[in-house]
């Protein structure tokens, strides 16, 4: 997903853009309200990095709090050896932030860059490289059951209708 968010950088609207609204392409029942006080309140704290989140039973990445309750990162649990969900607060694929600071950081050698087991430039990763520099980040666990309706394969859009 690096990849594909730094592809940004070639669009009409890179230069005017202050803030780039990112949702995942699997996840098409995102709800207005979700998305109306996502908006709002990154705007609303100045934060650098927003993102909606819901928790659940079996959750495919883990939003990382510290005792504040301050997002501190957000952990794909496959890339990190876990080979069963547990229950807890994930992100929904739903994101909005500072460009010019995402995209630096996306750019740059960091770390954990590359998945251990796909070997992809993931994107999670930069949460908490950005929340590491002082930089705000804050996951809003306000996603709906239709937020969180993701359709990966024909197998999922059989099993939802």
């Amino acid at each position: 997903m690096g990849d594909a968010v730094l592809q940004f950088e070639r669009s009409p609207r890179f230069e005017a853009a202050e803030h780039v609204l990112l949702i995942w392409g699997d996840i098409p029942f995102i709800q207005p309200e979700t998305l109306a006080t996502l908006v709002d309140t990154h705007l609303k704290h100045d934060n650098d990095f927003t993102f909606a989140t819901r928790n659940v039973d079996s959750a495919y990445t883990m939003v990382t709090r510290n005792a504040e309750r301050q997002v501190t990162g957000v952990i794909e649990t496959r890339e990190h050896g876990v080979t069963q969900p547990q229950a807890g607060e994930r992100d929904i694929g739903l994101f909005i932030f500072r460009k010019s600071l995402v995209l630096a950081a996306l750019r740059e050698a960091i770390e954990d860059k590359w998945g251990t087991s796909t070997g992809e430039h993931g994107f999670l990763y930069v949460i908490g490289h950005l929340v590491k520099r002082g930089l705000r980040a804050e996951a809003l666990p306000i996603a709906t059951e239709l937020d969180l309706i993701s359709l990966n394969s024909l197998r999922d859009v059989d099993a939802f209708l």
